[in-house]
């Protein structure tokens, strides 16, 4: 009797990680100050929550923030989503009670592409706050969300800390970041093969035809820098690999201009102490982490990065990861992590 109960239980289980999220997308206006004066443009949202709820109240929102060269699918990765989908993965295990608002950052994929010099980090954390504001004043499901987490990922979460520090008027509605693959010190030969590995979006063949201002840019597709700087290849499916220099899209040299200056401890030390905060790095992210600059050890981390802080911070290290750590085999070992920390700070109620 007792191992068929098992079995049960197993198959219930599998079956609730594997559930796709109910995902709906929509355009939200934003007013932008630019080159051109201020400006309204058009944002790709898709808000997602487990499939048939109807009740949003009390819910804790996860506003994910792709990363460079990255869009919204970062977080929802096509391919074998099962292992890759952030989103499924933390609505399905907190069983609803986490809803996630996934977007299309300004300059990316389906949102508006500003002119390159416009998009900025800046320009990008106005949009975040916007999108709080807009969470918080219930344009979303008709509800108005009180517990609102930046969760970002590479230059998303230079967006997200410039988000919520008090140097800008944008942190009123943030409650929580979870933080991955940033840290305040480079890996001085990583940033270099980044921005070497960039060339204008004119050239490639994805984006030749699209029109896109000039002074965009992605990753070249024939040197294979998504390879040799997102992944650590022993922990990686190649065949992810090759999806995601399909599904790759682009930045902007605005952003390159202007993220050394917000990486600057001066922002982050003005996050309030009342925001809590968890870092996550892969081992062998090879933009951060060298032999000098060690990420074996998480405590070593956590040493360097908190005086960059005045929050308390905690930090978890993907072990056998790159820089993509969603894209890795063992991603859900992360999606977890992120999962306990928001029910340990967020005290998620599971639905009946």
């Amino acid at each position: 009797m007792n191992i068929w109960i098992y079995v049960l239980l197993s198959i219930i289980y599998i079956q609730l990680v594997d559930t796709k999220a109910q995902c709906q997308q929509q355009h939200v206006s934003v007013t932008l100050p630019t080159s051109e004066l201020t400006q309204v443009y058009k944002i790709a949202t898709w808000f997602c929550y487990k499939e048939g709820s109807t009740n949003f109240n009390n819910k804790i929102v996860h506003l994910t923030i792709h990363g460079l060269t990255y869009d919204h699918i970062y977080w929802n990765f096509p391919y074998e989503s099962s292992t890759y989908s952030y989103i499924d993965y933390v609505i399905n295990k907190s069983n609803g009670n986490i809803v996630v608002l996934n977007f299309d950052r300004i300059g990316i994929g389906l949102s508006s592409h500003p002119p390159t010099y416009d998009v900025t980090i800046d320009l990008n954390a106005n949009v975040v706050y916007q999108l709080t504001e807009k969470l918080h004043n219930g344009h979303f499901q008709g509800t108005k969300f009180t517990n609102i987490i930046l969760v970002g990922h590479s230059l998303g979460t230079l967006i997200s800390w410039t988000t919520a520090s008090s140097d800008f008027a944008y942190n009123q509605y943030v409650n929580g970041l979870i933080s991955t693959g940033w840290l305040h010190t480079f890996s001085s030969m990583g940033a270099i093969s980044v921005i070497s590995s960039m060339y204008p979006v004119q050239l490639d063949p994805k984006f030749m035809q699209q029109n896109l201002p000039l002074g965009y840019l992605t990753t070249h597709p024939h040197s294979r820098p998504r390879q040799a700087l997102f992944y650590n290849i022993n922990n990686t499916n190649i065949e992810t690999v090759h999806q995601d220099e399909q599904l790759k899209e682009t930045g902007t040299l605005g952003e390159l201009l202007t993220y050394q200056s917000a990486n600057d401890p001066l922002i982050t030390l003005k996050i309030p102490k009342t925001i809590p905060i968890l870092i996550v790095i892969g081992q062998y992210d090879q933009c951060f982490c060298n032999v000098t600059l060690t990420c074996d050890n998480s405590l070593i981390i956590q040493e360097r990065e908190q005086e960059n802080f005045v929050s308390s911070i905690e930090t978890y290290i993907l072990q056998e990861a790159g820089h993509s750590i969603n894209l890795h085999l063992n991603s859900r070992n992360w999606y977890q992590i992120a999962s306990d920390w928001t029910q340990k700070y967020f005290h998620t109620k599971h639905e009946l």
